[in-house]
């Protein structure tokens, strides 16, 4: 997954991991509370996130607005054992939050396999 600044300016892009919560629609992220991540969204709260299916050709491009989070039973929640290669405290590293990612509108995107109308 890609994030940019929702108004189609060209920003700095960063990858990160998805984690979707399918039930609240909301999708999470974890981060560093270190990066330029949080001084950014907290500047400017609407981005763009792009998903990209290499194998099937496809992506999914999704305009959302994103908070941080300093919220320990969420981080806990979200967690994956490969997160302290980043974060050797755990969970509870004073140095984690996360990425509150609200999803607004997702159009659906032909993938470059698929027949174009006309």
């Amino acid at each position: 997954m890609h994030a940019h600044d929702a108004s189609r300016r060209p920003t700095a892009s960063a990858t990160i991991e998805a984690r979707p919560d399918r039930k609240a629609g909301l999708i999470f992220a974890v981060t560093d509370v270190h990066s330029a991540k949080q001084d950014e969204i907290e500047a400017t709260p609407d981005i763009a996130l792009v998903f990209i299916d290499a194998k099937a050709k496809a992506y999914l491009s999704i305009t959302a607005r994103a908070r941080v989070m300093r919220d320990a039973s969420k981080i806990a929640e979200v967690w994956r054992k490969t997160d302290e290669v980043w974060w050797p405290g755990g969970p509870t590293d004073p140095n984690v939050c996360l990425l509150r990612i609200e999803p607004l509108t997702a159009p659906r995107a032909p993938s470059s396999s698929s027949p174009r109308p006309g």
